[in-house]
């Protein structure tokens, strides 16, 4: 086994480093960045990701004291953040 075993810890590694993994939509792999973005393979991927986590969490608590304040406080959504995990959410033919 240890040649397969060799084989799929040096696949890990190339996508880890950013390897394409997704060559029909060429894209890299790495939803675990998110959680951890000092993987990130390039320091402007750990940089984006950082940012747009800081972001996320400025709305959240932005949003949080809103709420308390009544509906007239509140405002409509216009955007949607889609994170998700196992398959593409561009469709088909991207």
């Amino acid at each position: 086994m240890q040649p397969k075993i060799g084989k799929a810890f040096a696949a890990m590694r190339e996508l880890e480093a950013g390897a394409i993994a997704n060559p029909t939509e060429k894209r890299m792999v790495g939803h675990y960045w998110l959680r951890s973005p000092a993987l990130a393979p390039t320091p402007e991927l750990r940089t984006e990701i950082e940012q747009t986590i800081n972001r996320i969490k400025k709305f959240r608590r932005r949003y949080s004291r809103r709420k308390n304040h009544g509906p007239k406080m509140r405002k409509r959504f216009e955007h949607v953040l889609l994170i998700g995990i196992g398959g593409s959410a561009l469709g088909t033919g991207n």
